[in-house]
């Protein structure tokens, strides 16, 4: 269920508000350190702001839609804790790829 629906919350301009997917951290029964993670990560689009303006005045559309998978860094964002789930807004450009 998207969290706009949930929560009322819908991102502005061209910020996107993501839901890590969570990775085992297990690897034939080894549990992996922090330091073994990688700084990029997988998340799931929960909801998109419209985009934001250029100079001229077009709206220059967010690149990701809702149930979109992404990758993005580790280190962008802001995280948000929404009836006990853990979410993150980054801006559009902190998005580093769609995912198939």
């Amino acid at each position: 269920m998207p969290l706009t629906t949930v929560a009322g919350l819908k991102p502005l301009f061209n910020n996107v508000l993501l839901k890590k997917i969570v990775e085992s951290r297990k690897v034939g029964g080894v549990i992996l350190p922090d330091t073994a993670r990688t700084p990029l990560q997988q998340a799931t689009v929960i909801a998109a702001g419209p985009g934001s303006y250029n100079q001229a005045g077009q709206l220059i559309a967010t690149s990701v839609k809702e149930d979109d998978k992404v990758l993005f860094s580790d280190f962008a964002g802001h995280k948000l804790s929404v009836m006990g789930d853990e979410y993150i807004m980054v801006r559009d450009s902190d998005i580093i790829a769609k995912l198939p």
